[in-house]
């Protein structure tokens, strides 16, 4: 297995030996930056706009209660134009 060495300061070696000790699932320094680059990378991963199933059903019911609102809205200016339409032409005096 290739090595990869990195230079850190004795502070944070001295905080991640501390946490290898008190981390069962861990055994080793290298195990502790194997683990927390792969959840770097998949935190990412999943960060990139990747959404998953819940987040779009949410998205097409919040999509679709704006889309009943808007129609709502339609309708009752609807409503709206044709009664003023229709007052307006009774209150015309009619042509001569």
């Amino acid at each position: 297995m290739p090595r990869i060495p990195a230079v850190v300061s004795d502070d944070h070696k001295t905080r991640w030996n501390d946490h290898v000790e008190d981390d069962p699932a861990l055994d080793s320094v290298s195990d502790l930056v194997r683990t927390a680059v792969e959840e770097y990378i998949a935190d990412e991963s999943s960060a990139s706009g990747a959404l998953n199933d819940e987040d779009v059903a949410d998205m097409l019911d919040t999509l679709d209660r704006i889309d009943s609102r808007l129609s709502d809205v339609d309708h009752g200016i609807d409503r709206l134009h044709r009664r003023t339409v229709t007052e307006d032409d009774c209150s015309e005096e009619p042509a001569r």
